[in-house]
């Protein structure tokens, strides 16, 4: 997935700019650090809750869970880096049969970073990345196969995707051992959306617009190797 590549992205950021020493690390704020994050994203679904409510599906939320990560460099008061995030399943039931949603997004991220005291560290950052959505329409029951040779519709998986830009304020505590805990919060914005389309490619007349749009909040937890304050010689 997507993510997955964003993160292995960063652990080449990390890998970089582990060799340096830590008189510059102390001198010039210089170091990488990667996290691990759980959050929760908001999510337009436009008209299609509506049209599952009239047609026997269930209810589906307009929050989603996100898990994933990331991280970067910071050089001075210049952050560089990149995250990925997995949608985790949400399922409603509902008479007629149930609806399944699942995506993921990742984003490259440029933002300024400044120590506060030794021990904390804020961000103020803006990314711009990709994302996919995936709907899954089932109906009520397994049909037998000679049924489902007549009538192969009664599954049917749907998807969208695009562009997304985001921008996010975050802070850091140190704890032991260059560990951190933080939180990023932010809002996510998607550019040239469409409506839902067959995974064949195919569009679907009357397809609602559905997209990642909203507030995205993410507790993250890792590792830094840089120091939480600068600007001194190291002495």
């Amino acid at each position: 997935m997507r993510w997955m590549c964003a993160v292995v992205l960063v652990g080449s950021l990390l890998g970089s700019v582990s060799g340096h020493a830590e008189v510059q690390q102390r001198r010039y704020g210089v170091g990488g650090m990667g996290y691990f994050g759980i959050g929760g994203q908001g999510i337009e679904w436009g008209s299609l809750p509506e049209k599952l409510r009239q047609h026997g599906y269930g209810e589906i939320s307009s929050w989603g869970m996100l898990i994933g990560g990331g991280g970067g460099g910071v050089i001075g008061s210049l952050f560089l880096g990149g995250e990925g995030y997995a949608l985790v399943e949400r399922k409603a039931m509902g008479a007629f049969g149930q609806v399944r949603m699942s995506g993921g997004w990742g984003s490259l991220l440029v933002g300024y970073t400044r120590p506060i005291g030794e021990q904390v560290r804020l961000h103020v950052l803006a990314g711009l990345g990709r994302a996919s959505l995936r709907v899954m329409l089932r109906g009520a029951g397994v049909l037998p196969f000679d049924s489902l040779l007549q009538r192969p519709q009664g599954s049917v998986g749907m998807v969208t995707g695009g562009w997304l830009l985001q921008g996010a304020v975050g802070g850091e505590i140190r704890l032991i051992a260059g560990l951190f805990i933080g939180v990023r919060a932010g809002y996510v914005l998607p550019m040239g959306w469409g409506a839902l389309t067959l995974e064949s490619g195919e569009g679907v007349p009357g397809a609602p617009v559905v997209r990642l749009r909203g507030w995205a909040i993410r507790v993250v937890l890792g590792g830094a190797g840089y120091a939480m304050s600068h600007g001194r010689d190291g002495n």
